[in-house]
């Protein structure tokens, strides 16, 4: 028989009796010693008797078992205090001479940061979040919202028709002809401002003579077809730098919580997005009357860009006049004129007449005129509709210069008296931070750390000096 225990328990009697443990101990031992078989057995066997002797057994066994696992459980205490001990490194308070100058050059810093996202960073390569102007670039952003101010705007431009309301149009027709009279813009849509009928233009035009003299028209015909347009561009400009402000808000919030992110507890971060959050408005108040300015300022047709205006006027009227000419029963000229080239021989049409047309446009360009051959069409008898085309390609052009322009300034207002002045230096956010409740007592207030750190740090002090004290009791059973 090996590795069997026998005890002797307290009967009912002694449990009644309440008899001690001691005592019942003593009745174990005089039950062994003095009752068969118990008494007659081998002195080997007799150890395997009683409660004592169990205890004992039991308690090597413990010991044996507690010195194979003890290295493991000392090298995963040692390591747990160690990983305590590296978080309170660093979660030590910070040991701060001087508060106003580190709470000063916490802001520097930030405006410094800001400067030089305003200053255009190039963008995170493949950003984890496409939406965060802080790894896409804030400018890059911006100037997705100006391409997009543009092309609104010149949605607005005028979609004159260069032919009767009564003419027989197909919507194929129609749409090629579109397509034809705006073939050298660079137009992204066709929108439906002044979509007027040559023959709508020249009625508006007689409507609205008073005293001028015959074959001349109000300058208030081109200035009310002008306005059509421009009369969209309030909303489109606001809507625009709305646009802009948005992504620059957010963009600043991210800077803002990202490097005040540990100072949100003493009131710091709060303080510094109240101060940016005020520059903002007071530069938005600025941008939205200048923008005001430009907007008023284009209500009235004006331009010195003669060159450029008189360029495009002359390309509008003759691709209207080309249209128009094409749908008066001249198409086979109009086509032959727009798909003439001296050095094609298969030209259609009497081969002298062609010769007598490249004899015309060398004549004329020994007088230093130089001309295509589509731009005969403009020598083609006059009719009564002449001045209608005159007038929408007068305001045509004038559009081009006038979108042009607009495109430019709203972006160039947005961005000087905008983006830039958010960060000026003279009057700037690096000024208005500066004006901050700095003294000493507030700065440490500011510089106060979280609740969570203070709760976590006396947690782990706790859970440190647990971990010392059985470190120690380990210690003490490798030496005893």
């Amino acid at each position: 028989m090996h590795g069997w225990y026998c005890v002797k328990q307290r009967d009912m009697a002694q449990l009644n009796d309440g008899i001690t443990w001691e005592e019942a101990r003593s009745y174990e031992m005089e039950f062994f010693q003095t009752m068969a078989p118990w008494a007659d057995l081998n002195r080997v066997e007799q150890q395997r008797l009683g409660s004592q002797k169990l205890a004992e057994r039991l308690g090597h066994i413990l010991s044996d078992l507690v010195s194979k696992e003890l290295p493991g459980i000392r090298k995963k205490v040692n390591a747990e205090l160690d990983k305590v001990s590296r978080r309170l490194e660093a979660l030590a308070p910070p040991q701060i001479a001087d508060p106003r100058r580190v709470v000063i050059t916490l802001l520097r810093d930030f405006t410094k940061k800001l400067s030089k996202h305003i200053e255009g960073l190039p963008p995170v390569i493949n950003p984890s979040d496409p939406t965060d102007t802080t790894s896409t670039g804030l400018l890059h952003s911006l100037n997705e919202a100006y391409d997009r101010f543009r092309e609104s705007v010149h949605e607005t431009a005028p979609q004159f028709r260069p032919w009767s309301s009564t003419a027989n149009v197909n919507s194929q027709t129609e749409k090629r002809m579109l397509d034809s009279a705006r073939l050298d813009d660079d137009a992204v849509g066709l929108g439906t401002t002044n979509s007027l009928h040559v023959d709508e233009v020249m009625d508006l035009a007689k409507r609205s003579r008073t005293r001028e003299l015959p074959g001349n028209y109000p300058f208030a015909v081109k200035e009310k077809l002008i306005l059509e347009s421009v009369i969209q561009w309030s909303a489109l400009a606001q809507h625009c730098f709305t646009e802009v402000k948005d992504i620059t808000v957010k963009h600043v919030i991210r800077l803002i919580s990202d490097h005040f992110k540990g100072y949100d507890h003493g009131g710091l971060q709060e303080a510094v997005s109240k101060i940016t959050s005020e520059q903002i408005l007071k530069c938005a108040a600025t941008t939205v009357q200048k923008i005001d300015g430009l907007v008023q300022s284009e209500c009235d047709p004006y331009t010195q860009n003669d060159d450029y205006f008189f360029a495009y006027k002359t390309k509008m009227l003759t691709r209207y006049k080309i249209i128009h000419q094409e749908l008066q029963g001249k198409a086979n000229l109009v086509t032959a004129l727009s798909s003439y080239s001296p050095n094609n021989n298969n030209s259609t049409g009497d081969h002298h007449q062609w010769n007598y047309l490249t004899n015309a446009i060398a004549n004329l360009a020994n007088f230093g005129i130089t001309i295509k051959a589509e731009d005969f069409v403009m020598l083609l008898p006059q009719h009564d509709l002449t001045p209608a085309l005159d007038i929408m390609a007068e305001v045509r052009a004038y559009f081009q210069v006038a979108y042009k322009r607009f495109g430019d300034n709203v972006p160039k207002v947005i961005d000087a008296d905008f983006i830039r002045a958010i960060d000026r230096v003279d009057d700037g956010l690096d000024v208005a931070l500066m004006s901050m409740d700095l003294s000493v007592e507030k700065c440490m207030e500011y510089l106060q750390e979280p609740r969570a750190v203070v709760m976590e740090r006396t947690k782990l002090h706790g859970k440190k000096e647990r971990l010392e004290a059985a470190q120690s009791q380990l210690e003490q059973y490798y030496r005893g």
